[in-house]
């Protein structure tokens, strides 16, 4: 495993029910009550109207959607990774290159790893597929300008997901286990550019909201906005002659769609599938 991803914060920390089916099936750790994560009642959306409108994950044949500590959750894959025997290399991809049926990977500490087979696994970044100049398609472009607000002494009572859609552009509100908020707004590339180059634009923005204005009053986000691509996009093919791509590597959605995390422990497995049988000579 390649990465030298080491993040302070990571967006994207909303695990649905049938999410945790999946991890089960592959004997993966799953959240649990008392653990760092916290099961989620619902969501709340304002989406055609100024009206909230509540679904419950009550009736939900998988139990509730989770709210992640999303940097320990992604820590309790990798020790999981680890102990299957996986070696983890802290390093960045510089070059790809395929040298009869193996691939060889140059690395930034001077180092290098080969392989018959390569899982692009790096998120939208693609740099597999980008190395090997596999065409990706994309929708319209859509930027999510998040922020983490600081954290309160009070436990939020509010455990579910709210958006609520404003002619600017959506934006989605969450209490995280940590106590603390995030907040993101979602709109084109353009106007995410202006709001990051005048921040008062974003806290503007906020106070014309109904909803998430109320549920954040008088909570005080904190450091420069972070901008992360949150476009629809899909790679023309997800494998090759000895590669392949899962997760958001080869297909990533709208955030309000929250197939994010489902699709890449989904597409993981259906990788690893894959190559056994490709192994075995199928």
């Amino acid at each position: 495993l390649i990465t030298a991803n080491r993040p302070d914060f990571k967006i994207g920390e909303a695990l649905p029910g049938p999410a945790v089916r999946l991890l089960r099936a592959l004997g993966l750790p799953e959240p649990g009550v008392g653990g760092a994560h916290r099961p989620m009642r619902g969501n709340a959306s304002a989406w055609a109207s100024d009206r909230l409108v509540f679904t419950d994950f009550l009736g939900s044949p998988d139990g509730p959607g989770w709210r992640l500590d999303r940097l320990e959750f992604d820590a309790e894959l990798r020790r999981a990774a680890v102990r299957s025997g996986t070696v983890v290399i802290d390093a960045m991809a510089e070059g790809i290159r395929r040298e009869g049926t193996r691939w060889r990977v140059r690395l930034n500490d001077g180092g290098e790893a080969n392989a018959p087979w390569l899982i692009d696994a790096s998120g939208r970044a693609s740099v597999v597929t980008k190395a090997l100049g596999v065409p990706r398609s994309r929708e319209p472009r859509l930027v999510a300008l998040y922020a983490q607000g600081e954290a309160v002494a009070f436990e939020p009572d509010f455990d579910r997901t709210l958006v609520e859609a404003t002619p600017e552009g959506w934006w989605y509100g969450a209490w995280l286990p940590t106590r603390r908020p995030v907040l993101a707004m979602h709109l084109e590339t353009g106007a995410a550019a202006r709001m990051v180059r005048e921040p008062e634009l974003w806290a503007r923005a906020l106070a014309r909201t109904k909803h998430v204005g109320t549920l954040f009053a008088g909570v005080r986000f904190e450091g420069p906005l972070r901008a992360a691509d949150a476009g629809g996009a899909c790679c023309s093919q997800f494998a090759g002659e000895g590669w392949i791509a899962c997760g958001d590597a080869a297909l990533s959605f709208d955030p309000i769609a929250s197939h994010g995390l489902y699709s890449a422990i989904f597409s993981g497995g259906e990788c690893a599938r894959a190559l056994l049988a490709a192994e075995s000579g199928d």
